[in-house]
């Protein structure tokens, strides 16, 4: 319920409910002040004035009563306004009677005012300025100049008024406050005015019937003998005019505050008329405002009061502001004392938590969700990123974001989304794992471990085998102290692999079937080792062969080694290499059925060893007498060397007719007529026909050319009489063989695999029959052909009477190939061991159907791809880098259990950091060789001294190709770096540097190039490194680079005198370091610099070579 806007009244409380309640009152109603304007003032303003409700206002340094108008919400209760002014009922006319039902909610009739206001507490009275009457004086007649003035009395009531004008401020503060009394008693007398009349006799109380001009309101007052009419002015609303009616006695008239004495009053108020000249006189009085050079100060004294009020408000503002932002930081600060007090309790529950109970809430989550979870927890029990321990599978997960993006591993690290180890971590773990090139023993003991539990079936498969092209370059390997680059098969890996595997490998290589030009061969690759001995440490690899394992089930692929070798591995390494990686695999668990190349002649050559021909596509294995070993080609590998033929050929014939390019040519052609229209065969391009060496081995082009859709546009063109296709029965028979024999050996899905039983079975031996037949009958031709030549020739022979020899054997036997001997050869080979597979697999395993997918090497050439891709712009990579990505993907795949083993990858994480690192050795030995060589170079005795060294003067000793001022920059260095070497003896110090005083003008590079960090050396380090720089640059101009061109560096030091550096207890350790530290820098200039060699004569000889096909 509202309550009521007048000061003092209880309306709508609930105590004035209660006693209306008690008292069987009639309830109280509420009304706002209505919009109407009457003629004076506007309604809610004359309630405000007649209410008079103040509020205390701060105007700069002093305060002010100021009166508070309505607002829309506040209202008045009913108890203020007299009852004849409420309308309580509905009155209606009923059969002339009137009735009458009470409203629940009165209203008010129009020009109501609040005038019950009885109440008022003391300070809304209105104040009344007590004077005391003014003199009896006698009537004077007035002046002259008075008497010629039409208006006296507004003559002395200007001029009163502009001689008073000092108190302007005084009657306005009066005439404001007096508005507030005057309109009080407006309402009070307004009805009443209108039926005044005079009354005989004058009192205070006669005021209500007198008989005002227009605007004079007469106004009540608290006391009886003191009444007052005023005057407001229409224009602002203020009481100018004033007359204060004191009993019987003169009134005090005051215009705008000021009183005035020289109006012609009456001696006596006797009757209500008297009392009505005199306000008609006072309301002819006009009043003069003054000047305005009198109210400058007014104007000044209002900006200053506005000025102060706005910093008072921005003041208060402030303080408010800085009231709330103190409680809102107490606030805050209670908040986090009770979080910090809730982590704390939360932490002690965690605590007190067992692990039991964490364990059974995460592990509703995955297992790779699992580690990752746990990991975030051990990590917050740790203070610091530093004394984590992982968890195996955590780091194996950890090690393969690493291997695949080095990037996103360290984003995930540094922002701690998750908690990772460190890069450092990581490499440890993958510094087990060798990276050099041959069988890594670590891979083959993983692997075993990896397969362990594995059934038979999963554990069967294949090798796949090919090479890659690199770019030639050396390196200088720090850890092995050797030029890396050349020609490696990994024969250092053969001691780590045990005498029992030689042994495996001779016997196996002594099982093979006997070549009839094996003694020719045998001779000439014993020459050949012979002419390259010396060769071998001094010749650079620039092709890698990789030996892949894929199993026959499974997604998984596991790369076993590479190799580097210049150019192509010949066929007795690949011999060799075959029977070792399948030896290893067999000792590792796993069952090797098959070995997939490509058609290359050094593969042909290696088929021949093995005994593998057209009538038998397997070898015996081994490792058991009793199992085969199949070898296949790549099958797309030979769908490219059909097409690659016939563009080649342009015609193959058949016993249906001829294959003839043309036929394809035509579909060409027809398709160019239709360059918007739909097209049969859209994929067919004159690219296909005219292919360059690139698309040469493109796999999808050559499956689009012989694909079924080109058979049905020869089949659509014939139909439509095209005279290019008349004879193309032959093209549409073999590009429907050959596309479904595609579809066959691809089979990559269960729902498409390979059964015994199954269509795509069949096919392969329907083309294999077909292409059997077509061979023979090629050969029975060119056979009756020679046959008829040869026969020709001993006619024409005996014609001339000699008596001709026959041509031998082998001449009848020579061959009519369908494609080439190659392609004919690996076609027959790989259906035939691809039949004999399926069987065997059937047979021996119980396979329900075989991917033939897994009988090529996509798998292998997407390996190459991703290598390419992960070495960037780089085409070749360099054997380094090779090595490098090798490594990692060969770990990615390495630890990753396989589906259905019982092992997981934590385990496999845990193996490769227990592996021993078997490169320690040769490591540990080749620097062991280092040290005694540098010891022998420094405690020498009896060697020749260098004169050109030891001068110091002329510096004699630097040959020509070294710069005086580079070799003191670089000596400079070695300084700094052999500081850490020098155990903080003072003398050492002092003997690696030079003072101050001893600089010359040699020393200008330092001095150019230095911003105050660099150091001057001294002049035995000088000559020290000036030493090792010459024999560096000799061995370098006199040798080719080799792998060991260190120790031949080392040979060369070896035959004169070094001088030392460093005081008599340390001088031999810390020459030993500088000599150790320098030559390793050096060996890394001298095999980039021959880097840079070879790549400029390489670049060299592409343009001469590009120069001589312009010729």
């Amino acid at each position: 319920m509202p309550y009521c806007f007048v000061p003092k009244c209880k309306g709508g409380s609930k105590a004035q409910i209660q006693y209306y309640e008690d008292n069987n009152l009639p309830k109280l109603h509420f009304f706002q002040a209505p919009d109407e304007v009457t003629r004076i003032l506007e309604a809610r303003k004359k309630w405000s004035h007649l209410i008079k409700r103040e509020n205390t206002v701060s105007k700069g340094k002093r305060k002010e009563r100021e009166l508070q108008y309505l607002k829309n919400t506040e209202k008045v209760c009913s108890a203020h306004f007299p009852e004849k002014d409420l309308i309580l009922y509905y009155e209606h006319k009923v059969n002339g009677n009137v009735v009458r039902i009470p409203r629940d909610r009165a209203l008010l009739k129009p020009g109501a005012l609040p005038v019950l206001l009885n109440q008022y507490p003391l300070y809304y009275q209105p104040k009344v300025v007590e004077r005391k009457p003014p003199a009896q004086r006698p009537e004077s007649t007035p002046s002259a100049k008075r008497k010629k003035k039409s208006d006296v009395e507004d003559l002395e009531i200007t001029d009163n008024s502009v001689n008073e004008n000092v108190a302007l401020e005084d009657l306005n503060t009066t005439a404001s406050k007096n508005d507030d009394s005057v309109n009080s008693d407006i309402s009070n007398n307004a009805t009443e005015i209108q039926s005044s009349t005079s009354a005989e006799t004058w009192s205070c109380c006669s005021i209500k019937n007198m008989k005002l001009p227009i605007d004079w309101v007469p106004c009540n007052t608290l006391s009886e003998t003191e009444k007052f009419v005023a005057h407001i002015n229409p224009k602002d609303l203020v009481m100018d005019k004033i007359i204060i009616f004191k009993g019987t006695d003169l009134p005090v008239i005051k215009i705008r505050g000021v009183s005035v004495t020289s109006v012609d009053l009456p001696p006596k108020l006797c009757t209500t008329t008297d009392a009505e000249k005199i306000v008609h006189k006072v309301d002819q009085i006009g009043v003069c405002a003054g000047t305005a050079e009198k109210e400058r100060h007014r104007k000044i004294e209002m900006r200053i009061d506005k000025v102060e009020e706005r910093k008072e408000k921005k003041k208060n503002r402030i303080k408010n502001t800085v009231r709330s932002l103190k409680r809102s930081k107490i606030n805050l600060l209670s908040k986090i004392q009770k979080y910090k007090i809730k982590l704390d309790n939360m932490q002690a529950e965690c605590q007190k938590k067992n692990e039991t109970v964490l364990n059974e809430a995460v592990g509703k989550l995955p297992k790779a969700q699992q580690e990752a979870v746990k990991a975030c927890f051990d990590a917050s029990k740790r203070k610091g990123p530093s004394g984590n321990r992982y968890t195996a599978q955590w780091v194996y997960e950890c090690m393969l974001m690493r291997i695949k993006d080095k990037k996103l591993y360290n984003h995930i690290r540094v922002h701690q989304i998750l908690p990772l180890p460190t890069v450092s971590t990581i490499n440890g773990y993958l510094r087990n794992y060798g990276g050099t090139y041959g069988f890594q023993p670590q891979t083959l003991q993983l692997l075993a471990e990896k397969t362990e539990g594995l059934k038979s079936r999963q554990r069967r498969g294949v090798l796949l085998i090919d090479e890659a092209k690199l770019q030639p370059g050396a390196y200088f390997d720090s850890s092995l102290l050797k030029i890396g680059g050349f020609k490696d098969f990994g024969e250092q890996n053969e001691e780590d692999l045990g005498e029992d595997f030689r042994e495996e490998v001779e016997e196996a290589l002594a099982k093979l079937p006997e070549d009839p030009l094996a003694p020719q061969r045998l001779k000439r690759q014993e020459k050949r080792k012979e002419q390259n001995q010396h060769k071998r440490d001094k010749t650079l690899g620039d092709h890698a062969l990789v030996i892949t394992f894929q199993p026959f089930i499974g997604k998984w692929v596991q790369t076993i080694a590479c190799f580097l070798s210049k150019g192509n591995a010949n066929s007795d390494e690949l011999t060799k290499l075959i029977l070792e990686a399948t030896i290893l695999l067999e000792k590792s668990n796993l069952l090797v059925d098959g070995v997939i190349t490509d058609g290359a002649s050094w593969n042909r050559s290696m088929w021949i060893k093995f005994g593998i021909n057209e009538d038998n596509p397997s070898a015996e294995h081994p490792c058991d007498p009793t199992r085969r070993l199949w070898f296949l080609s790549d099958f797309p590998h030979l769908l490219k060397c059909m097409r690659n033929c016939l563009v080649k050929d342009k015609i193959i014939m058949t016993p249906e007719g001829d294959i003839k390019l043309e036929h394809w040519r035509a579909i060409v052609d027809a398709n160019k007529l239709k360059q918007i229209g739909i097209r049969a065969a859209h994929k067919l391009t004159s690219d296909h026909l005219n292919p360059s060496p690139w698309q040469k081995m493109n796999c999808r082009m050559a499956w689009e050319f012989w694909s079924r859709s080109a058979a049905a546009a020869m089949e659509s063109l014939r139909f439509q009489g095209c005279d290019q296709v008349d004879d193309c029965s032959a093209s549409i028979k073999w590009c429907q063989l050959i596309n479904d024999l595609a579809d066959s050996m691809n089979a990559n899905r269960p729902e498409n695999a390979v059964r015994l039983e199954s269509d795509a079975f069949k096919k392969i031996g329907e083309f294999l029959e077909e292409f059997i037949k077509l061979k023979d009958w090629r050969n029975k031709k060119l056979r009756d052909k020679l046959e008829m030549a040869e026969k020709a020739r001993l006619a024409h022979l005996r014609k001339q009477g000699k008596n001709p020899r026959g041509k031998s054997e082998k001449y009848f036997e020579q061959q009519d190939w369908v494609f080439s001997d190659s392609t004919d050869i690996g076609l027959i080979v790989s259906l035939k061991a691809a039949q004999e597979i399926i069987k065997f697999l059937r047979e021996k395993e119980g396979f329900l159907y075989v991917m033939t997918a897994r009988l090529n090497q996509d798998a292998l050439e997407r390996f190459f791809g991703l290598m390419r891709q992960s070495c960037g712009r780089n085409t070749h990579p360099e054997p380094r880098v090779f090595a490098q990505l090798f490594r990692l993907l060969s770990i990615y795949s390495l630890v990753k259990p396989i589906r259905g083993s019982n092992i997981t990858g934590g385990d496999m994480v845990t193996t490769l950091l227990n592996l021993e690192d078997l490169r320690k050795k040769p490591k540990a030995e080749r620097h062991k060789a280092l040290s005694d060589k540098l010891d022998e170079i420094i405690l020498g005795e009896n060697l020749e001294d260098i004169p050109e060294v030891l001068d110091h003067v002329d510096h004699a000793y630097l040959n020509e190709t070294v710069d005086e001022f580079a070799l003191r920059y670089v000596s400079g260095f070695m300084a700094r770096h052999a500081k850490k070497y020098a155990n903080n003896c003072s003398d050492c110090l002092e003997s690696l540097q030079k003072p101050a005083t001893e600089r010359n003008d040699l020393d200008l590079l330092i001095t150019h190039k230095s911003r105050g960090g660099l150091i001057y050396p001294s002049d035995k380090l000088v000559n020290l490194v000036g030493i090792l720089e010459k024999k560096v640059i000799d061995v370098s101009l006199n040798n080719e680079l080799e792998e060991n061109i260190l120790f031949v560096v080392l040979d060369a030091l070896s035959s004169v005198r070094v001088g030392k550096v460093g005081c008599l207890l340390h001088e031999d350790d810390l020459t030993k370091c500088i000599m150790k530290s320098y030559l390793i820098m050096r060996m890394h200039f001298v095999s980039r610099r021959w880097n840079e060699k070879t790549r400029e004569q390489r670049d060299k000889q592409k343009g001469l070579r590009k120069q001589a096909h312009l010729t």
